[in-house]
């Protein structure tokens, strides 16, 4: 009895589910017909303006407006724009006057180009507004109305995601070799190898001359600012800005194979509005599902285990720099930090540095970057110089501050908690 009840229940609701979504996309048509009804030819002087609007996508609303200019002599100049109903902006739809021209005005959210312009059938440009003419106030405030009560009623172009992992699926399968113009670009998207949110974008440009540049990206998800993500127009290049928060150096940056001053932004090429636009979704997605991933630090022993782990052997301007901590177990736990860094005529130099945990200001602990370099700062309690420090192992002074280089930016984070 309960199976069938439930059974039922289900068979329902889908089928209440099935009706309201049949008399929304009703209502929808009837929205997109009224719309291109009203979209009609404008007369100003000698010039006529044949204007119409196509659907190209009724679902979508995505639409096509086309405007074919003829002059006095019946010569005509044709442009074209493609957009999707959803991506206007419907506080910006306002009737404008130009000289003896009625129209209004279609822009998109954040002002970003989403809109296809065309100029004799070929693409031209992208842009974030247009405008059509009517040919009196009444029609302007009727198709100004449409257009206000139809954006609800269509759900966003792009495309939509459940988890991080899928948004990043779709960034990796979808991100890929374009030809833009005389240049090929070989781009790839991975992510995952130690957590999910952690990524890396390569892209390979190989210009008319077949010269190859290879650079890759790589960084946290969670660094990227969300609200700063937008499409960049070069000519008829599409892009997307990628951008971290605060403009932060969080990006490790590598040419060539050689790694160049940690950065904080660079942009994805893009095959068409259609996936900029969805590139920038899968973005925001998986920076809004993805979620910061500590190591355990609960207990002491795995903290130092995992900082001495940590503290290593690095190469940085094709030098090798040497780095090993070790702890002492007692009061305060003493600690030994050395540094060793080859001068200009290869020989070693060591720098030690000598300190107890306990005299380490916990809240002042923090990464900085500097060009190549990330560092942990350590810095005493109140700045007062605890902290001896020996150069080829003769005791130079007391300091207030300890350094020990870190090979990425999660590996900072991490080692910020550890200590």
């Amino acid at each position: 009895m309960k199976t069938n009840f439930l059974q039922t229940f289900c068979i329902v609701v889908i089928s209440v589910a099935s009706i309201f979504d049949a008399k929304s996309q009703d209502k929808l048509s009837q929205s997109l017909a009224s719309i291109k009804e009203k979209v009609q030819d404008v007369q100003i002087d000698k010039t006529t303006f044949k204007q119409s609007i196509d659907v190209l996508d009724e679902t979508k609303g995505k639409l096509s407006f086309v405007s074919v200019l003829v002059d006095e002599k019946g010569k005509t100049t044709k442009e074209s724009f493609e957009f999707y109903v959803s991506d206007i902006d419907k506080n910006t739809i306002i009737r404008k006057t130009s000289g003896k021209k009625l129209f209004i005005n279609l822009s998109i959210n954040n002002n970003q180009k989403f809109i296809k312009h065309f100029r004799e059938d070929k693409l031209d440009s992208y842009t974030n507004y247009l405008e059509i003419l009517l040919s009196s106030a009444d029609a302007a405030q009727e198709l100004e109305n449409l257009f206000k009560a139809t954006i609800p009623l269509v759900s966003s172009g792009e495309k939509e995601w459940n988890t991080n992992t899928d948004a990043l699926n779709w960034l990796k399968n979808n991100v890929s070799k374009i030809n833009s113009g005389p240049a090929t670009f070989e781009q790839s998207f991975s992510y995952g190898e130690r957590k999910d949110y952690l990524v890396s974008f390569t892209v390979k440009k190989t210009d008319q001359k077949s010269v190859s540049t290879e650079e890759k990206y790589e960084f946290s998800i969670l660094d990227i600012n969300k609200k700063n993500l937008a499409v960049k127009i070069s000519g008829t290049q599409l892009s997307v800005s990628v951008e971290t928060k605060g403009n932060d150096r969080y990006i490790k940056y590598t040419k060539n194979n050689e790694q160049q001053n940690f950065d904080n932004a660079f942009e994805i090429i893009a095959e068409d509005i259609d996936q900029a636009r969805n590139i920038i979704a899968a973005f925001s997605t998986a920076i809004e599902k993805s979620k910061s991933v500590v190591p355990d630090f609960t207990g002491l022993q795995k903290s130092l285990e995992f900082i001495t782990k940590n503290t290593t052997e690095l190469t940085i301007e094709k030098k090798t720099l040497d780095q090993k901590i070790n702890f002492i177990p007692g009061n305060g736990t003493k600690s030994i930090f050395t540094y060793v860094e080859p001068d200009s005529k290869g020989k070693p130099i060591e720098e030690r540095f000598e300190f107890y945990l306990s005299d380490i200001d916990a809240n002042s602990l923090i990464f900085k970057v500097s060009g190549k370099k990330i560092a942990i700062v350590s810095t005493s309690k109140n700045k007062t110089k605890f902290i001896k420090y020996y150069k080829d192992n003769t005791l130079q002074d007391f300091q207030n501050e300890v350094d020990i280089l870190t090979t990425d930016i999660e590996t900072s984070r991490e080692m910020v908690e550890a200590f």
